[in-house]
């Protein structure tokens, strides 16, 4: 594999690319691009897209992703999505997601996030979303996370929701 980074193309612009050749006879060669912008304080913009050769058509076909997010004061607000289209439409994925966190102190920050993953081939999309605190005081961090499952696997009877609470150390 090959990857390539450009120098800065103009002020706020970047791009790299890549190249993965044929591996005996079984794949063809890949070639993948993406350009990030950061132009604008606050602002982060990049796409992306690539070949996926894996030597059958049923997994082969193209994956393309943007995301874009957006920091004004102590609030981010960020969206992506990431499509992957293959030779059979069985197998084909596309994921949304969407987020916002509040910094409300240097100790306290709230977040919260959604993502949609919608499969070929199924009736119904898999649905995430969370909401998590943190508050970090001297070298501790404490973090709590309420977790929501809709659609799991893509069957309609597969929900939940998880609750977790992480503490880490630094030293």
């Amino acid at each position: 594999s090959m990857l390539y980074t450009l120098p800065e193309v103009m002020e706020g612009v970047s791009i790299v690319a890549s190249y993965n050749p044929q591996v005996s006879g079984t794949t063809e060669a890949e070639v993948g691009y993406a350009i990030t912008y950061t132009g604008i304080d606050g602002l982060s913009a990049a796409y992306a897209s690539t070949d996926e050769n894996t030597g059958t058509s049923n997994t082969s076909g193209e994956q393309t992703a943007y995301k874009v997010t957006y920091a004004y004061g102590p609030i981010t607000l960020g969206v992506s999505n990431s499509d992957y289209d293959v030779g059979s439409g069985g197998t084909d994925q596309e994921v949304d997601a969407y987020n916002i966190s509040y910094t409300v102190s240097d100790e306290l920050s709230l977040s919260y996030g959604v993502e949609e993953i919608n499969k070929g081939g199924t009736t119904v999309d898999a649905e995430y979303s969370a909401i998590v605190a943190s508050y970090t005081s001297g070298g501790v961090t404490l973090k709590g996370t309420l977790h929501n499952f809709d659609n799991v696997g893509y069957s309609s009877t597969a929900d939940g929701t998880a609750y977790e609470l992480n503490v880490s150390f630094a030293f």
